[in-house]
């Protein structure tokens, strides 16, 4: 914002005075940029909304300036419109300070500004003796700059972030001087481009003034930017890593062991990490006895002492809204609840005592059913890392209507690390007690001591299966050291990170050594194994292609051979950077592993469904199709469908808006650069970008004629825009949700569905959502597409390839028969030709017309994953095993039947038959009878033959 209350012109014999009668004014006032400022004065009435305009005769942007005026406070508001007629200026502060305009100052973005008074039908100027408005509009001297200002993390080692200012506009001024608020040397800025400021350290609130050298009356601020670094942090007190390979490189490998925490570090300050290890047990402890709503515990012994903010603690009191507090004079006090938004940590609140831990901190009431044991503790593990634990499981929120919402979350202290592990196992939240507010941090002896989750602060938020671990980051230990041994138990380094190069595979021992305060050394230890070869390379296996039936989450995890997990990196076609994936939505997932110059690349499917877990084959053809169209530019042409949302025609794609356009560039910041439509094989092809706004609103509607008494089905595919390493939501964007109902034409619903949250993400994933119904007697039906989730940061999406389709019929098909084979190896196993059925089961049609696969379910045949790779010479793996066909139509692949026979291998039978190996005749003699008669008493002779 432009500031220039120092500089602004005097009241002189030069200024211009103006007094304005009530009636309302809105021509603009010409404010000449060499005669000085225009003065205004004016005591406004009740129902008063007179305006005053200015424009400026030389295109410089005006400033506004109040020398003295009042309005009442909460009522009367002072509006300041920008030059766009829109943006209120002054929206932050409507009432000045407390009904005071004093020094209230506006710089406008272009060349005029608007005042208005809106007031109500009592107590004004007029009426109640109120100080006259009096103010100046005069010119500025300059145009400032155009600047985007953005936040870069460099968090891996540094733990740290820099801010980027990107001039695209130098405005008037030849020169700019740009500072931060933290004291760093400034940068003199003269030609476009894009500069970067820092390091700063994680959760540092920077802001830079932008100042124009050659006329101060220019200034330029950015908003307070910070970036919050979180580390994944490790399960482990000590962790060597994984065995590894010198394959890829030579002979040399880089080692580097992690540790939870290093025992005995000053606890002055912490560094936040975010992993997610296995939990301790939630239930069998000691009850707190905490029955009564906000209530503190009696203390309660730890059973080792523990290190916070610097003081030595052996016990603490457990709060019933959530916290652990080490100051035992609230022992059987009242552990107050109330907070509002502005409470953030940290703050000196009284429902905020110091000493104290956060963990969540919101509004629980244990008097709701009371169960001594819903909140209990215990000591797990052997010292000196043993592990304090305090348990709220399933506890129910305060309020009538909050009080079928369940809280369940761990706080855990570490004996030696000092480590504080917040784990939020499912915290819902509930808007109508509270507002719904939680925090999650820690507070030490005063104010200045504190530690918080950007995204945790007093607010509204919900989290599941969520850890922050807070780990001192204060003074060096001097009780603890560190050493890499090799095989004959020689140290070949003291630091965590090490590089070796061994000719033969060798065994390297990771070493914790910690000297305890009653003068016992506790040693740790993990052990590596690196083996050298002479191959080029590595494998990597995500095992074959899944689909899972009411799971919630499959975990994806490449299975590395010839090669460490610590010596490769990870690029996931999601943007994901881990070796572990944990993936929610179906989809065919590829991961590129890179390691010592090698690179491999590996890729899955995975398939979602939910109960009765069964793909209907889509045996269908398309009525109608929405693909927007091809070529170039904006569009706002819906091609005869509507819509409640307003065509978008320049800036930003504000909530509500919406565009058809071939791509992204252009649009919002924080959305996918240059993303493409869905629509196979087009060029330059639309789609439909929406903002979905806060209000519910209809994405699209079209009116479609029908056959009656038809099945049909209703599909479009939908991704979501914002792109989440762009981190502008701070890990809180929206999901998007689309509601998709199908109307008669007078409105009433036929049938309606909902895609649920469809999750952000680093890259767009068109989704395909789609609806089943039958027209009834419906000549005409509307596609209704619904806005089903609230607007804010998120909630972006782009839609393409909406479909309307009738069904027909599946592949008409027919089980076959088993195979069976006798099992001549006594393994219960045999080798069969699958593809000798696929006559049966055609039942006299061509096979040119179908696409024929064998799988092992039914789930499998139905996804066509994982086909059998080489069905005329097929293995048994059990006996009887089941075979699945699936037979589907050649030109349409999604309708498709299956049937099922069994692979049989029946074991052999010894026929007990009595016949010599020789027969001797002399010529002349008779041959001899020979009698095959089986003599096995169990088989029956009428079901042998002979040849």
């Amino acid at each position: 914002m432009n500031t220039s209350s120092s500089l602004r012109w005097k009241k002189s014999l030069m200024a211009l005075a103006l007094i304005w009668s009530a009636s309302l004014f809105t021509q603009a006032q010409n404010v000449d940029c060499s005669a000085g400022p225009v003065n205004t004065t004016y005591c406004y009435g009740n129902n008063d909304n007179t305006q005053f305009a200015f424009q400026s005769n030389t295109g410089l942007p005006l400033i506004i300036y109040f020398n003295t005026g009042q309005v009442e406070s909460s009522f009367d508001e002072v509006i300041i419109l920008d030059s766009d007629g829109v943006t209120d200026l002054n929206a932050a502060t409507p009432y000045g300070n407390g009904g005071d305009l004093t020094g209230l100052t506006y710089t406008s973005s272009g060349d005029s500004l608007t005042v208005i008074i809106q007031s109500d039908g009592s107590i004004s100027c007029q009426s109640s003796g109120f100080t006259p408005w009096d103010f100046d509009v005069y010119c500025s001297t300059c145009t400032n700059p155009t600047v985007l200002f953005d936040t870069l993390g460099d968090c891996e080692t540094n733990n740290q972030f820099f801010v980027s200012a990107d001039f695209t506009d130098l405005g008037t001024g030849l020169s700019y001087l740009v500072t931060d608020n933290q004291g760093s040397p400034g940068q003199t800025i003269t030609a476009l481009g894009t500069y970067l400021f820092g390091p700063y350290a994680s959760l540092t609130n920077v802001i830079l003034t932008v100042a124009n050298d050659s006329d101060p009356n220019c200034v330029l601020e950015s908003p307070s930017l910070t970036f919050f670094c979180i580390d994944e942090g490790t399960c482990s007190l000590l962790d060597a890593g994984d065995d590894v390979s010198t394959e890829c490189s030579g002979p040399c490998v880089d080692l580097e062991a992690e540790l939870l925490a290093v025992p005995g570090r000053g606890t002055t300050s912490y560094q936040i990490q975010g992993p997610f290890c296995d939990l301790p047990p939630l239930t069998g402890g000691t009850p707190t006895n905490l029955l009564i709503d906000d209530r503190w515990s009696f203390p309660i012994p730890m059973g080792f002492d523990f290190e916070y903010f610097g003081n030595t603690y052996n016990q603490l009191v457990m709060g019933a809204n959530g916290q652990i507090s080490f100051d035992l004079s609230l022992a059987d006090q009242y552990n107050g609840w109330s907070m509002d938004p502005a409470d953030q940590i940290p703050n000196t609140e009284p429902n905020f005592p110091l000493n104290t831990i956060y963990g969540a901190f919101h509004d629980l009431n244990p008097a709701i059913d009371p169960d001594p044991a819903r909140m209990n503790y215990y000591v797990t593990g052997d010292a000196p890392y043993r592990v304090f634990v305090m348990n709220v499981f399933e506890m129910p929120h305060f309020g009538s209507t909050c009080a079928g919402f369940f809280t369940t979350q761990q706080i855990l202290l570490y004996e030696s690390l000092n480590v504080i592990d917040v784990n939020l196992i499912d915290k819902p939240a509930c808007p109508d007690w509270n507002d719904g507010l939680a925090a999650v941090g820690l507070i030490g002896n005063n104010s200045n001591e504190y530690s918080v989750p950007l995204t945790r602060n007093t607010g509204f938020w919900e989290a599941t299966n969520e850890t922050w671990r807070f780990v001192p980051n204060g003074a060096p230990s001097s009780s603890f050291s560190f050493e890499w041994r090799d095989e004959t138990g020689a140290v070949i380094g003291t630091d965590l990170a090490i590089t070796v190069c061994p000719q033969v595979e060798t065994t390297y021992t990771a070493v914790s050594i910690f000297e305890t305060p009653g003068g016992t050394t506790e040693t740790i230890t993990d052990d590596v194994v690196v083996t050298p070869s002479s191959n080029a390379g590595f494998t990597a296996d995500l095992g074959p292609d899944q689909v899972v039936c009411d799971t919630p989450t499959v975990s994806l995890f490449p299975e590395l051979d010839g090669i460490s997990a610590s010596e490769v990196t990870f690029l996931w076609n999601t943007g994901a950077t881990t070796q572990n994936l944990n993936v929610t939505s179906s989809g065919v997932y590829t991961v590129e592993i890179e390691g010592n110059g090698c690179t491999v690349i590996e890729s899955v499917e995975v398939v979602f469904l939910t109960s009765p877990c069964t793909i209907e084959p889509q045996c269908e053809d398309i009525d109608f199709q929405e693909t927007f169209g091809t070529g170039t530019g904006l569009s706002c042409n819906l091609n005869g469908a509507t819509t409640t949302y307003t065509c978008y025609t320049g800036g930003q794609i504000e909530d509500g808006e919406y565009a058809i356009s071939n791509t992204s560039a252009g649009f919002n910041t924080g959305w996918h650069p240059s993303m493409e439509d869905h629509t196979e094989g087009d060029t330059n092809g639309r789609m439909l970008f929406v903002n979905a706004d806060i209000p519910v609103g209809e994405f699209y509607r079209r009116t479609i004629s029908l056959n009656v008494n038809t099945d049909y089905s209703f599909s479009a595919w939908i991704t979501t825009v914002y792109d989440t390493d762009s981190f502008i939501c701070q890990g809180n964007s929206v999901p998007s949700n689309v509601r998709f109902r199908i109307e008669d034409m007078m409105g009433n619903i036929i049938e309606e569905t909902v895609t649920g949250d469809i999750a952000n993400g680093p890259d767009p994933d068109w989704q395909e959502f789609f609806i089943s119904f039958n027209t009834g007697a419906n000549n005409d039906i509307q596609l209704v597409l619904i806005n089903n989730a609230p607007g804010g940061c998120g909630n972006d999406l782009a839609i393409d390839d909406i479909t309307l389709s009738y069904l027909n019929s599946t592949p008409e098909i027919v089980a076959p028969a088993d195979l069976g084979t006798c099992d001549t190896t006594g393994s219960g196993q045999g080798v069969f030709d699958l593809t000798s059925v696929i006559p049966e089961v055609l039942n006299g049609q061509s096979p040119n017309n179908f696409n024929i696969t064998f799988h092992l379910s039914q789930l499998e045949a139905e996804v066509n994953l994982n086909a059998i790779a080489f069905p005329t010479a097929y293995t048994n793996t059990s006996n009887p095993e089941t075979v699945f066909v699936r037979v589907e139509k050649a030109l349409e692949p999604l309708c498709f039947a299956v049937v099922d026979f069994d692979l049989v291998v029946n074991p052999s039978v010894n026929f007990d038959i009595s016949i010599p190996a020789v027969v001797s005749v002399c010529e002349g003699d008779p041959f001899p009878e020979l009698d095959a008669t089986p003599q096995n008493p169990n088989i029956d002779l009428n079901f042998v033959s002979y040849t």
